[in-house]
C-alpha cells in the first residue's frame, strides 16, 4: 500500500500540505476554500474565521464552543442521566452526495425513535444532540481493518474502490436517558439498528464532572483527524493511518461549498416529544441551535 503521508504530523504541517494539495486539484471548490483559508485570522483585523475543519485554529475553537453549547444544553443533568450513541448510516463513492445522505441519516433517526413514542412511554422524553462525522476507507484498507469493523462494511454491502474513497457517514449523539436504564434502551435501539457493530451505546464516564464528559464528546465528535484505524502487528495494537491529502482536500472543499459554516452541517438533533407531562416529571432538554433540529 503506498500512503500519502506521514504517521504523525503536527496540526501546522498537516494544513501547509492540504493548502497544497487544494492548490493541486484547481477546481473552483477548491480555490474558493483556499481563499478562505487565507482570509481566516487576516481579515476584519484578524477576527475573520474560515470555520473550516480543516484550518487547525477554527478546529480547535469548533471543538470548545460545541462542547459549551452541549453543557448548556443538557444543563442539570447527571452522568447517569446521559449516554453516547454512535451510529453506523450509510456511504457513497461520490463526495457531492454526503449532505444528502447526512439528512436521510437524521430523518432515519428522528423516525425510528418516533416508533418508541407512545402517549406513556418513557421514550417520549428522550432526547439526542450530536454531530455527524465523515470517515473514509478503500479497498486497500479492508485486509487491515479490524474484523469487526471489516464486517460491518460488508453487511452494509459499501461500495469500495481502490486508491479513491468511500465516504462513511457516522454520528455521535450526546443522549438523555428519561430515567431509562442504559441497557433498555439499548436493548429498544438494537432492534432499529440490527447489524453487528453498527450501533453503540454507552454510559458516561460516571468518575468525570458531567460537563467534562459533554466537552469530551464534543472534542472527540468533531476531531476531524482524517484518518483510518488499522491493526497494528502487535496483538491488540492499532495504527491511524493518515488519508491521502487529496481526500481530505477533496472533503473540506465540498463543506466549505455546501454550507458555509461548517458547523451547522454537522450538528443535528431529535427532540422530546410534545405530549402533556407532569412539569416536574421529565427535564426540558434544549436542543442546541442546530440547522436540522426536528422534535
Amino acid at each position: 500500500m503506498e500512503w500519502d503521508g506521514i504517521l504523525k504530523a503536527t496540526g501546522r504541517e498537516r494544513f501547509a500540505r492540504l493548502r497544497q494539495a487544494l492548490r493541486d486539484r484547481r477546481s473552483a471548490a477548491a480555490d474558493a476554500l483556499s481563499a478562505e483559508y487565507s482570509s481566516c485570522g487576516s481579515k476584519w483585523k484578524g477576527r475573520y474565521e474560515c470555520g473550516s475543519p480543516g484550518c487547525p485554529d477554527c478546529r480547535r475553537r469548533m471543538g470548545s464552543r460545541e462542547g459549551a453549547r452541549a453543557v448548556r444544553a443538557f444543563t442539570g443533568a447527571d452522568n447517569e442521566d446521559l449516554g453516547l450513541l454512535t451510529l453506523v448510516h450509510a456511504a457513497t463513492l461520490d463526495v457531492e452526495e454526503i449532505g444528502d445522505l447526512q439528512r436521510k441519516s437524521h430523518d432515519v433517526m428522528r423516525k425510528r425513535i418516533g416508533t418508541l413514542r407512545s402517549p406513556c412511554s418513557p421514550f417520549n422524553g428522550f432526547a439526542a444532540n450530536g454531530w455527524f462525522e465523515v470517515d473514509a476507507v478503500s479497498a486497500e484498507h479492508m485486509a487491515y481493518l479490524f474484523p469487526q469493523r471489516r464486517q460491518l462494511l460488508e453487511e452494509l454491502a459499501i461500495p469500495l474502490r481502490y486508491s479513491d474513497p468511500t465516504w462513511i457517514v457516522t454520528s455521535h449523539s450526546i443522549v438523555y436517558l428519561n430515567g431509562m436504564p442504559l441497557a433498555e434502551v439499548k436493548k429498544s435501539l438494537s432492534t432499529m439498528w440490527e447489524l453487528p457493530s453498527q450501533m453503540d451505546l454507552r454510559g458516561l464516564r460516571d468518575w468525570n464532572r458531567v460537563e467534562d464528559n459533554l466537552e469530551g464528546i464534543a472534542g472527540y465528535a468533531t476531531k476531524f483527524c482524517c484518518t483510518v484505524e488499522l491493526k497494528a502487528d502487535v496483538e491488540g495494537g492499532k495504527v491511524f493511518m493518515p488519508w491521502p491529502m487529496n481526500w481530505e482536500a477533496d472533503l473540506c472543499a465540498w463543506m466549505n461549498s455546501y454550507q458555509r459554516d461548517t458547523r451547522e452541517l454537522l450538528r443535528f438533533s431529535i427532540g422530546q416529544a410534545r405530549v402533556p407531562v407532569e412539569p416536574a416529571s421529565v427535564p426540558l432538554i434544549e436542543p442546541m441551535p442546530f440547522t436540522w433540529s426536528i422534535s
